[in-house]
């Protein structure tokens, strides 16, 4: 019995590395010979470009999405303690963000869109981070819309 599992461990291992051998991981997972423009959808690369042709200096901007990228696709940092807004689940992580939006007057833009991501479980942003969703109502007003993507500007 041990002789037919090591031979089939063999087997397997031996049929594994005859599949994989031929895939190139560097370049097939980590794609950084793919110009964005392929990878991302248009409307995202739209406001992306928006954001980086109107910030200047300190100007920083954030996003209500659960999307990490918008900080890569406009070069800047997240100027609030959690880049994607999922992460700040509780209260008093609501309370820090919406406080660090709204005293830093260096935020001159907000990012928020429809995708189903937030909504997925049918509990909109707005819904799920009040106290975030309040700063952007009183500070914040729509500038401009790509696509799905809305950009507020700070009032």
């Amino acid at each position: 019995m041990q002789f037919i599992t090591v031979m089939l461990l063999i087997f397997t291992f031996g049929f594994f590395v005859s599949q994989v051998k031929h895939i190139d991981i560097h370049n097939d997972a980590f794609p950084i010979h793919v110009s964005d423009s392929v990878l991302v959808q248009t409307d995202y690369l739209q406001t992306a470009r928006y954001l980086k042709l109107n910030l200047h200096g300190q100007d920083s901007f954030v996003t209500l999405t659960s999307e990490g990228i918008w900080y890569y696709l406009v070069n800047k940092p997240s100027p609030i303690t959690y880049p994607i807004i999922w992460y700040a689940y509780t209260a008093p992580e609501r309370e820090k963000i919406a406080s660090q939006i709204q005293d830093n007057s260096h935020i001159k833009y907000i990012v928020t869109n429809n995708n189903w991501t937030s909504d997925f479980d049918y509990v909109p942003n707005p819904t799920r981070f009040p106290e975030v969703y309040q700063v952007l109502d009183k500070y914040y007003q729509p500038k401009i819309g790509f696509g799905g993507q809305t950009v507020w500007q700070r009032n």
